[in-house]
């Protein structure tokens, strides 16, 4: 789990930019490979899309690929899984699109987050939200037109919202991409029926670690 940098006090400062992916490059690797096992995992809703609308897959992916906001995609899919399952499959689908709806985020956030490095941290990767990183840059773009030293020096060590990621919680998150796209593979053979005859892939997709921490986060809430 990626700590806030704030609990990690550095002394050298950090740097962020394109360049921290060269200085960590395996780490930038696991960056990758989580981004591309999430382009995997798209497929596979593209695919489902088609089965809810009973299409041929190409006109399916198509009209998944016409929508680009993720958040649209995500409706579009709810709402032909609604209108064309079962009950008790619709709430399977509710129940998986729920437990990998973290591991998209997380994509999401790799990819449009600004990544940073520290010498004092030389093992680890910084992370920071692309809004933040957008107004740092234009506050402190401000400070240099004011001539103001001591704002552009307080700016450059202001670091609240970023995250410190070490080599573990990068292999992680890559494990739970992984775990997503199994998810929905096991979730579209339960839907079209090819899930064995002992019900295999059912019992693959309830025992998911993801489908399975959302069931105790539920448990934890309904507790309190």
């Amino acid at each position: 789990m990626p700590q806030p940098l704030s609990k990690m006090p550095i002394v050298s400062g950090a740097a962020f930019g394109p360049s921290a992916m060269l200085e960590r490059p395996d780490m930038a690797a696991t960056i990758a490979c989580t981004i591309s096992t999430w382009a995997i995992t798209e497929r596979q809703l593209a695919s489902l899309l088609a089965h809810f609308l009973k299409t041929d897959v190409r006109a399916g992916v198509s009209m998944f690929l016409k929508v680009s906001s993720p958040e649209a995609r995500r409706s579009m899919l709810d709402g032909a899984a609604k209108a064309s399952l079962s009950e008790k499959n619709y709430e399977l689908f509710s129940l998986v699109s729920r437990a990998i709806q973290p591991i998209r985020k997380r994509r999401n956030e790799y990819a449009h987050g600004l990544w940073g490095v520290s010498a004092d941290l030389p093992h680890h990767l910084l992370w920071m939200p692309q809004e933040d990183a957008i107004m740092r840059f234009a506050e402190m773009q401000e400070a240099v037109l004011n001539v103001d030293p001591g704002r552009f020096a307080e700016l450059a060590k202001t670091h609240k919202s970023v995250l410190v990621y070490s080599k573990q919680d990068l292999a992680d998150d890559g494990n739970r991409a992984q775990q997503a796209n199994h998810c929905l593979v096991n979730l579209k053979l339960v839907l079209t029926r090819q899930g064995g005859p002992d019900g295999e892939a059912l019992r693959e997709l309830l025992a998911s670690p993801l489908v399975q921490k959302l069931g105790e986060n539920r448990s934890r809430q309904t507790d309190q």
